[in-house]
């Protein structure tokens, strides 16, 4: 759990949670959102149910690493401080705050909680097949602590629940990361330049705007803008007109007959009652 004096902080350095926007191995949140935050420009964000839940989920999953590893130091700081380091040299502006490091040697740990459907981008336990953004989350927890592996606990919900993913650091892919956080750093939130990337809808929602000011914003975005809800709307009528369609042909039954040729073969369309008494026409594969 972040504490809120480290959330004051945090737009000093680059953090765990910013470096994946430098390779665009961010979901949620692009290069321009961090140029953003490093310049105070947004509100903070509110703590969300699915975020605290996710913090108590994952006290559960460092409960489970200590039963392997031993005790740990949970909710640990670290700064990177470069060994190479001289007088006028820039230096990298890199810090975490990492889930757990162990008391034994100081390796890093990540813990997460992953829901049924991203976990299918996992790959096999005890690899370090984990995802792009989790790898250069991994890879920042070994630059700040100066380790070569980082745990990664994960409670995967796609039915494979705890397992362990142990990522060594790469050597050029942690120069590469160095690189690109300084290069970000001097490059964009010191001299104040916006990155070319789009801000997305979050952060937009969030920033401080300057009142009674306006844009000079080329027609042909407004324009392109205006088309594709145009064209979202056309397409939403169609996709529920050829649903209905579909709902009509099965008549009283719940389920089609297994196709078995094409780009259907192996899969039926099924109209089943969900828990919530409510029916909803799908597509799955046969026998799941």
């Amino acid at each position: 759990m972040i504490t809120p004096w480290q959330l004051s902080r945090r737009h000093l350095r680059m953090q765990g949670s910013d470096t994946p926007s430098l390779f665009g191995a961010n979901p949620w949140k692009t290069l321009t959102d961090v140029y953003y935050e490093k310049l105070r420009l947004v509100a903070p964000e509110a703590a969300s149910k699915a975020m605290e839940a996710g913090s108590y989920g994952e006290r559960g999953i460092a409960d489970w690493a200590e039963t392997i590893f031993g005790p740990l130091r949970r909710s640990q700081f670290r700064v990177y401080h470069d060994p190479r380091d001289e007088p006028g040299r820039p230096y990298i502006p890199l810090a975490m705050n990492l889930d757990a490091i162990v008391r034994a040697d100081g390796y890093p740990w990540e813990f997460k909680k992953v829901s049924q459907y991203p976990a299918k981008d996992w790959g096999e336990p005890g690899t370090d097949q984990v995802t792009p953004y989790v790898y250069v989350q991994a890879h920042t927890a070994m630059i700040v602590t100066g380790k070569p592996l980082c745990h990664v606990a994960a409670e995967l919900g796609d039915g494979r629940w705890l397992c362990m993913y142990p990522v060594p650091y790469d050597e050029e892919f942690g120069e590469e990361l160095k690189r690109r956080v300084r290069s970000f750093w001097y490059g964009n939130v010191v001299p104040k330049i916006l990155p070319n990337e789009p801000v997305s809808i979050g952060i937009a929602g969030r920033l401080h705007r300057e009142p009674d000011t306006r844009a000079d914003v080329q027609p042909d975005l407004v324009t392109a803008w205006q088309r594709a809800i145009k064209r979202r709307s056309r397409a939403e009528k169609l996709r529920m007109g050829r649903r209905d369609a579909v709902i009509t042909a099965l008549g009283r039954a719940e389920c089609t007959q297994e196709f078995r040729d094409g780009e259907l073969a192996g899969t039926e369309a099924t109209f089943f009652e969900n828990d919530k008494g409510t029916r909803q026409l799908r597509l799955r594969k046969v026998g799941r």
